[in-house]
């Protein structure tokens, strides 16, 4: 059986509240080609290959920790190098401006002890 199917079957077969398209499912499962799906790091808005392995792998640890819903009125945002940034790219492009400033929070030990207006700083933004 397809993997994708298969790893699915207990859902589609047990859902009360989600009604699953049997025949997409199925359709998908055969088109889909993993060799033609790019990672989002390769899609991301900065220049990521001067990082260390370990420095990227902390990166996204923080970023998954600190990331949060973007909507709302006014909608967070940033501006970074003349440009306007809000969303999942914003909160990336918060972190690679700290980055650049030289706040080290890749590194664990600097996180331990960060202070809340040193985050504030780090996310500044429009609100």
């Amino acid at each position: 059986m397809n993997k994708i199917l298969e790893t699915t079957k207990f859902v589609i077969e047990n859902s009360d509240f989600v009604k699953i398209n049997r025949m997409k499912v199925t359709e998908f499962s055969k088109n889909f080609n993993p060799d033609k799906v790019e990672h989002w790091l390769n899609a991301i808005p900065f220049n990521f290959t001067h990082f260390f392995d370990k420095d990227k792998l902390n990166f996204l640890f923080i970023f998954d920790a600190i990331s949060f819903s973007y909507w709302g009125e006014p909608k967070w945002s940033i501006e970074y190098k003349g440009k306007k940034q809000d969303g999942t790219w914003g909160m990336i492009l918060a972190l690679e401006r700290a980055q650049e400033e030289g706040l080290r929070f890749t590194n664990f030990e600097y996180c331990s002890k960060i202070s809340k207006d040193e985050w504030a700083y780090i996310l500044r933004g429009n609100i």
